[in-house]
């Protein structure tokens, strides 16, 4: 019985990962929702912060919350970049347990035989079936992601050509 189950764990860990991968891909998606709606002043709330945005290089102040804005954008890279390490596990994860649940057919009963091979199947469908769904997640994220740093360097842009143009008068 041993040897049935001594693969089993490579399961655990695959749906394990699974779930914190799920957490950490709403976490960075509310994140980057939340930074979004900071960042694009489409709506009437978000414009007072808009504002204060285009008057930066004037205010102290907005330095400080540019750089709150800075850090929240460099900590959704940061877990993004976690997520796609953790995407790109799975697979492998998948092959290692199938590998692990061969390598246990040490006695040749069909019953054995079966379980194992039960285990390989499972562990590499769970390791391709999770990575499939991450990966489309993460073009969700990316696209967010990438329009957050968009509008960040626009606004750094800004904010330097307004100063150099206040510096050449």
């Amino acid at each position: 019985m041993g040897n049935i189950l001594s693969s089993f764990w490579v399961n655990w860990l695959i749906i394990f990962l699974g779930v914190g991968n799920f957490i950490l891909f709403f976490l960075i998606f509310s994140k980057s929702k939340n930074l979004s709606s900071k960042l694009r002043p489409n709506r009437a709330e978000h414009l007072e912060l808009y504002n204060f945005f285009k008057d930066m290089h004037k205010n102290f102040n907005a330095k400080n919350n540019f750089g709150y804005i800075e850090g929240e954008n460099n900590s959704i890279n940061k877990y993004f970049s976690i997520y796609g390490s953790l995407t790109s596990i799975f697979p492998l994860l998948g092959i290692l347990g199938t590998v692990t649940s061969f390598l246990n057919l040490s006695e040749l009963t069909s019953e054995i035989i079966t379980q194992n091979f039960v285990n390989a199947l499972s562990s590499t469908f769970l390791g391709l079936a999770f990575a499939i769904v991450f990966k489309l997640l993460e073009g969700i994220l990316a696209y967010k992601i990438e329009d957050n740093n968009y509008i960040i360097d626009i606004m750094l842009k800004t904010a330097s050509d307004k100063h150099e143009k206040k510096n050449d008068n």
